[in-house]
C-alpha cells in the first residue's frame, strides 16, 4: 500500500503574505503580530552571541561559580573552574545534548549577575555590533513590518533570549521594551541577581506571555522558525514559518492555517 505523500506547506512571498494579513484583519482593532526573535527577525541567536562574547573577555565575574556548578551536578555533569569556564562547559553540554535547552536559556540570562543593568546593555550593544547583527536581519520581513506600522497593527517579540539583549536587538525593527516578552533576570538596586524574575518564554509559555502583552487583541499571525514556537504559531489565526527548522516544517501541516515565508 502506497502511503500518502507528505503535505508541503504553502510557500508565499512577503507581498502575498501582506495581502493575506490585510484580509484577516478586516478592520479589526486592536490587532497584533507576534514574532520570535532568534532565527526569525534575524538569523542566529543573540543570547549566544552575547554569552560567547562575554566569556571570551572573561566578563562573567559577578556570580560565583558555585550556582553554575550546582546546576551542572543536578544534570549529571562534573564541571569546575571559574564562572566563565563552567558557563562555557554548560553550553558545550547543551550542544552535545546532555544539558536541556530551557536550562541553558536560564543560565545565559542570569550568568551576568553582579553587573549593573546599564553595563549589560552596553555589553549587548557592543557584542551585537561585533557579531554583525545588522547584516543578519531578515530583510524579507520588511514588507510585513511596514504594513503593520502603516495599519497600526501592533508588533510584539516573544523570545527565550535575555530581555536586555532582545531589547537591544529589537532596535533594528523599531520595537520598544513595552512590546517585548523575554527571559528576565531578577534585578536589585540596578544590578542583576543570579536568578530569574519570571519563567522563560518557551513552548506553551510563549502563548501565556503573548496574552499578557496584548490581552484580547486580534492575534492575526505568529512568526517563528523552531518547533519550540509551535504553540505560539498555533495560537494565532495564521502561522508563518520563517526559515523553518526541519522539525517545525514537519509539524506545520498540523496547524489549521500555516505558510512558509519565501525569501
Amino acid at each position: 500500500m502506497v502511503g500518502k505523500p507528505p503535505v508541503t506547506p504553502e510557500r508565499v512571498s512577503a507581498e502575498a503574505l501582506v495581502l493575506r494579513l490585510d484580509r484577516l484583519r478586516r478592520g479589526r482593532t486592536p490587532a497584533v503580530l507576534a514574532f520570535d526573535g532568534d532565527g526569525t527577525l534575524w538569523s542566529g541567536d543573540v543570547a549566544e552571541d552575547v554569552f560567547h562574547w562575554a566569556i571570551e573577555r572573561e566578563l562573567l565575574t559577578g556570580v560565583p561559580a558555585a550556582p553554575l556548578v550546582a546546576i551542572a551536578r543536578a544534570h549529571g555533569l562534573t564541571l569546575s573552574g571559574s564562572s566563565n569556564e563552567v558557563a562555557a562547559g554548560l553550553f558545550t553540554a547543551y550542544v552535545a545534548g546532555t544539558f536541556p535547552e530551557r536550562a541553558v536559556c536560564e543560565i545565559m540570562a542570569w550568568c551576568f549577575a553582579g553587573h549593573a543593568l546599564g553595563d549589560l546593555r552596553r555589553f549587548a550593544r557592543q557584542a551585537l555590533d561585533d557579531t554583525g547583527l545588522d547584516a543578519r536581519v531578515t530583510r524579507a520581513l520588511a514588507p510585513v513590518v511596514d504594513w503593520a506600522k502603516n495599519q497600526r497593527v501592533r508588533m510584539v517579540i516573544i523570545s527565550a533570549s535575555p530581555r536586555f539583549i532582545v531589547e537591544e536587538a529589537a532596535r533594528r525593527w523599531d520595537v520598544g521594551p513595552h512590546d517585548i516578552a523575554a527571559t528576565t533576570p531578577a534585578i536589585e538596586s540596578g544590578r542583576m541577581l543570579p536568578r530569574l524574575a519570571t519563567p522563560v518564554p518557551y513552548g506553551p509559555t510563549k502563548v501565556v506571555f503573548g496574552r499578557e502583552l496584548f490581552q484580547d487583541s486580534a492575534w492575526l499571525a505568529s512568526f517563528g522558525d523552531s518547533p519550540f514556537d509551535l504553540d505560539m504559531l498555533g495560537a494565532a489565526e495564521l502561522a508563518v514559518a520563517v526559515r523553518p527548522k526541519p522539525a517545525l516544517l514537519e509539524a506545520l501541516p498540523a496547524l489549521p492555517r500555516s505558510v512558509v515565508l519565501g525569501e
